[in-house]
């Protein structure tokens, strides 16, 4: 009886072990087909690829856009006044000349002297364009086209001429005609209305009529 419980145990020890070597070789079977799914570690070098595909946004093509670069143009401001339409301060780009100004200004009016102004001439940022009537021409007022055409200045300062846009009282007293009162007159006047356009302006005051102007017309310049 207890050789046959003898067997009985060996036998039982014996299938213990055969078991155990089936459930280690599954086991070690199993791991082997899963590093074998997952594949080898990527390089670094892959893996730098692979985040850099990854970071792409979703709605890039990959394609390169073209970028227009516009170009900008300086602004200038031009005051044009005399004998043209509608004077005062405009606003053009660099580049522009005196014709595109005059344009602008709504044109020559009738009694300008279009061919005393050279009109393809650049213009300067602040410049002042003064163009002169064919009165103020032939009367000799303005003997400097360049002056005319560029900064609107004259020779009245050397002909010893009198600027009516700037002179004091004492100045224009000194006028033939042109007392205390007529002198505020004319500084109230263009106080109100700003720089005479014209010489004849003066006439639109009150007490300057024709027989005063024509004593001071020839020593009398705008600018």
């Amino acid at each position: 009886m207890k050789k046959k419980y003898k067997y009985l145990k060996a036998g039982l020890i014996a299938v213990f072990l055969v078991l155990t070597g089936i459930i280690y070789s599954c086991q070690r079977i199993g791991k082997e087909q899963a590093d074998s799914t997952l594949g080898t570690p990527l390089a670094a070098e892959e893996t730098m690829q692979a985040d850099a595909l990854i970071d792409l946004p979703k709605d890039s093509d990959n394609k390169n856009e073209d970028i227009t670069v516009t170009p900008t143009t300086e602004a200038y401001y031009v005051h044009i006044c005399g004998a043209v339409k509608k004077p005062g301060v405009y606003e053009v780009s660099s580049g522009a000349r005196i014709f595109e100004i005059v344009e602008m200004a709504d044109g020559f009016t009738k009694d300008a002297d279009e061919e005393y102004v050279n009109q393809a001439a650049s213009i300067e940022d602040g410049q002042q364009i003064y163009i002169p009537t064919k009165d103020e021409v032939l009367n000799g007022e303005f003997e400097d086209k360049e002056n005319v055409a560029g900064t609107g200045q004259t020779t009245a300062e050397n002909s010893g001429k009198i600027n009516i846009n700037t002179a004091t009282k004492d100045e224009l007293c000194t006028l033939p005609g042109i007392g205390d009162a007529k002198a505020d007159s004319i500084i109230n006047y263009r106080t109100d209305h700003g720089n005479f356009q014209s010489i004849e302006e003066l006439k639109e005051i009150n007490g300057i009529k024709d027989a005063v102007y024509n004593k001071i017309k020839d020593k009398i310049v705008i600018k």
